[in-house]
């Protein structure tokens, strides 16, 4: 068996039910999966087949996060068709690969071929080189190279995956903007379990709580002009920052047919800390002084005054997108982007 990574190319952003994907498992040696669909309440929403004789893996994805490949639903409702997103080659592959490479190949080989490489200082330090193979499908060549091991460690082929943030409702649940919007939890003692806090199909996904948290989080950032949704929207936004248009109206039309909010989406902002500030990473120790400091718990500290979680959903969920909010939220993130971006001069 010799295979070229070209073929690859082709099917990856396919589904599995494709029958030129079920032709290439057959000829690589892989049994069609029993079930070839993913329901949206399941724990995982991508599987691997493993082709051993040809040194492969393929994984299959109901998530890519890249707007060129949604999944489609099945026949049955809530329940959709896994598309190939990534495959990953080892030392045994029988494909040849991008550039003439090889698992075999020296660290100064892969700079001839391959150009400079990217420095990863995490656990294990090592080169790494992130390509554009095929700029229409959006498909990347990835390489690692371990610098302690001084070999190749990992070479795979995949879609193109936006730098998500987070996202304001999941199409895999059967949510959309408008059900996401219409969430609303007022605490009841006798019913702690309030059907209105969270969406009956979603499963826990998205909370009247956090969609307003996320909402007050996007008008911080048009009310400072760090938004960027595209010039299709770059109307609607500066009417939304001079009060000119509803909230919920504008999150209808912007968000309708996309639920995922980027990092590439602010612009004129330090992407680091609106990443570090929403999920409270702050890995690096300069910026230890802001551990525990994050944008979900500033939020709770400024419009609840309870310890309850319940109340405190009920608090937030009631919330208003009136002008003074809106203020005392821009005061709170401006307050912690100008700490946050102290400490990074200082690392300096």
């Amino acid at each position: 068996m010799n295979m070229d990574y070209k073929t690859v190319v082709a099917l990856i952003g396919k589904e599995l039910q494709d029958e030129e994907v079920k032709a290439f498992l057959d000829e690589i040696g892989i049994k069609y999966p029993k079930k070839d669909t993913i329901g949206g309440s399941a724990e995982d929403w991508n599987f691997g087949l493993s082709g051993k004789k040809a040194g492969v893996y393929l994984n299959f994805d109901i998530d890519v996060k890249n707007l060129k490949y949604v999944a489609k639903q099945a026949s049955r409702k809530g329940v959709f068709k896994p598309i190939l997103s990534e495959v990953d080659f080892n030392e045994k592959t029988q494909f040849t690969l991008p550039f003439s490479v090889t698992f075999s190949s020296t660290l100064d080989a892969l700079k001839e071929k391959l150009g400079g490489p990217v420095l990863n200082e995490n656990l294990h330090p090592s080169f790494l080189w992130n390509i554009m193979l095929d700029a229409d499908k959006e498909i990347e060549f990835h390489v690692e190279y371990r610098i302690e091991e001084k070999k190749v460690r990992n070479m795979f082929l995949k879609i193109k995956a936006f730098r998500e943030l987070f996202r304001l409702y999941y199409t895999q649940y059967g949510e959309t903007m408008e059900s996401a919007l219409k969430l609303s939890y007022v605490y009841d003692k006798q019913e702690e379990k309030n059907a209105k806090r969270y969406s009956t199909i979603a499963n826990k996904a998205i909370s009247a709580e956090s969609i307003k948290k996320k909402i007050f989080f996007l008008l911080w950032a048009v009310d400072n002009d760090y938004l960027d949704l595209g010039e299709a929207f770059k109307g609607d936004i500066e009417k939304l920052r001079e009060k000119k248009m509803d909230v919920q109206e504008f999150a209808l039309k912007a968000f309708k047919d996309n639920p995922f909010i980027t990092l590439d989406n602010f612009v004129k902002v330090d992407r680091d800390f609106v990443n570090n500030y929403n999920h409270n990473l702050y890995l690096d120790d300069v910026y230890s002084p802001l551990r525990g400091q994050y944008y979900g718990k500033d939020f709770e500290n400024a419009f609840s005054k309870n310890e309850d979680e319940l109340k405190i959903a009920s608090d937030i969920s009631q919330l208003q997108y009136s002008e003074e909010n809106r203020r005392l939220v821009s005061e709170i993130v401006n307050k912690r982007h100008d700490e946050f971006m102290a400490l990074k001069k200082s690392k300096k």
